[in-house]
This record gives C-alpha cells, sequence and structure tokens, in this order.
C-alpha cells in the first residue's frame, strides 16, 4: 500500500527535516483502497470517546476549551456526534465547537471547520465529512489509519491548529466561555457518538466535567490573610489588656 507521509509534531521545510525528528512523530495517511488496513479492520467496530478539559476549575467569565478524541478500530459508518454543555452558564455569542482537518503543504492539521453554538446549548455534527479524502477514496474519512503497521486512527491523535507552529489539539475541540454570572458548582459537557458498526447500531457517550468556584474559592488567599489579621489584632488587643490592668 502506498502511504503518503505528514509531519506531525515538527514543523518542516520542503526537503529538510530536523534531528529530533523520529519515526514515532511521523504519520502517514493510506492511499490504499480502504481507509483502514491493519489487521481486523474490516470487523464490526468499536468506539469509545475520551475527553480532556484545559483546567478542572473556572471562574465566571474565564474561557474552558474541552478536546475530545475518538478511540477504536474497525467498521464505522453513518457517525454523528451530538454535544449537550451544560445550558444557561455560557456566553454564547463567543462560545463554538471546532472539528475536523485538512492537509496544507502535505501537513496534517486540524480545525477544518467551525460551529457557533446553537442557542440551546448544543452541537451536532456529522463526523464522517470532516477527514481527509485522497485520490483512491470515494469520500473523506474521519477515522483512517495514521500509522504504518499500526492500529492509529485519525481521531486518536492531536495536531496543530493553523498555523502548524500552534499547539496541539484533539480532532473536536469546544471552546466556551463562562457567562459572567455563572453560579458556583459543578458542570459538565456531554458527548454522545452513534455509528454503524457493520451489524448495528451502537452509542458511546462520555461527560467532561468542571466546576465554577464560589467566590471564597476565588478570594481565599485574601480571606486567609484577612482571617489571620484579625486572628492578629485580637491577640494584640487582650495582650493590651492584660499589660494595661
Amino acid at each position: 500500500m502506498n502511504d503518503s507521509c505528514t509531519r506531525g509534531p515538527v514543523a518542516t521545510e520542503a526537503g529538510s527535516a530536523p534531528a529530533s525528528e523520529t519515526a514515532d512523530n511521523t504519520f502517514c495517511i493510506g492511499e490504499g483502497e480502504s481507509p483502514q488496513a491493519r489487521e481486523y479492520a474490516g470487523k464490526p467496530g468499536s468506539y469509545s470517546l475520551v475527553s480532556r478539559t484545559s483546567r478542572a476549575n473556572v471562574d465566571p467569565g474565564d474561557a474552558l476549551n474541552v478536546e475530545l478524541f475518538i478511540t477504536g478500530y474497525g467498521v464505522i459508518k453513518g457517525a454523528k456526534l451530538l454535544v449537550y454543555p451544560s445550558p444557561g452558564i455560557y456566553d454564547v455569542s463567543k462560545s463554538s465547537l471546532t472539528a475536523g482537518c485538512r492537509i496544507v503543504d502535505n501537513r496534517l492539521i486540524f480545525g477544518g471547520q467551525s460551529w457557533p453554538m446553537h442557542p440551546g446549548c448544543s452541537f451536532w455534527i456529522e463526523l464522517e465529512s470532516l477527514g481527509v479524502k485522497t485520490h483512491v477514496w470515494n469520500a473523506p474519512n474521519f477515522f483512517c489509519d495514521v500509522k504504518q503497521n499500526a492500529h492509529l486512527i485519525l481521531t486518536e491523535t492531536a495536531f496543530p491548529w493553523t498555523p502548524p507552529e500552534g499547539e496541539f489539539h484533539g480532532p473536536v475541540s469546544l471552546s466556551l466561555k463562562m457567562s459572567n454570572n455563572v453560579k458556583p458548582g459543578q458542570y459538565d459537557v456531554r458527548f454522545v457518538l452513534t455509528y454503524y458498526d457493520g451489524e448495528s447500531w451502537v452509542t458511546s457517550s462520555e461527560a467532561a466535567q468542571f466546576s465554577v468556584r464560589t467566590w471564597y474559592q476565588r478570594n481565599e488567599t485574601f480571606c486567609q490573610i484577612m482571617a489571620i489579621s484579625a486572628a492578629v489584632i485580637a491577640l494584640l488587643a487582650l495582650v493590651l489588656q492584660v499589660v494595661m490592668k
């Protein structure tokens, strides 16, 4: 099978390669007849969602980034993703979802398309059209092999956003802006993946959790200083009373 290779973590000029580059950071988009060509690729697929957040605790007005990876292997068709952030706590006009990829100058870059947050605080995207396409495949594919002799697919990896020198991100990324009046508490972002595995329809779900801190938690150091100061003043007052007797 012919493979079209694109660099992963290291930005390179045409015809050059840095000394630190190794085979581990070279990813290859296969150009064979099938986007997945490793052992058992034609068997019913099994996929799970994995999320990670940029921070565990946020404050009103903060920005929160949530990445989503889809890990698995095998047949996957008709894949769709629904995203349900906790409602009523975001600045909808400044929150969005970005997904997909494209190849620029023989480099794979995540960040193909973006969608604004729906007023109902949700997103819905068809995943099959967001992947890469070769001259052999009939359509784009988001779950294709990216490494020779390994069951590693595109949605399990992190690549830079545009420009290539940018930070690494997952294939699906949420940019969420907290409302200035969000109440403290525990919140989550729920993801639901639905796909046909070659035999039946399957769903997989994931919840990325985070907390909005209380006023005391946001000002804990200040409160501690004030408490210590009050204790010192009380102690000095007591000592003064003893001395004055």
